[in-house]
């Protein structure tokens, strides 16, 4: 729906999966981020494997892009 600012992919998802949500990111103008396993992006979030999270907050989004790009 266009409200994410910020997404993130799981590093072992499948080539279909990532080229996926690459598209989506580029046509909706979205930073992507390729970080993390399936269980650790779930893990980020309570929850079992996430191939991706989107963030929708843009403080929050903000404040991970400084972290991920401290890294």
């Amino acid at each position: 729906s266009g409200q994410a600012k910020l997404l993130i992919i799981a590093t072992d998802c499948s080539a279909a999966t990532k080229k996926s949500y690459r598209d989506m990111t580029t046509y909706y103008h979205v930073e992507l981020y390729e970080e993390f396993s399936k269980e650790e992006l779930g893990a980020c979030i309570g929850k079992v494997y996430r191939a991706a999270v989107a963030i929708v907050d843009p403080g929050f989004s903000t404040a991970l892009k400084k972290l991920l790009t401290d890294e």
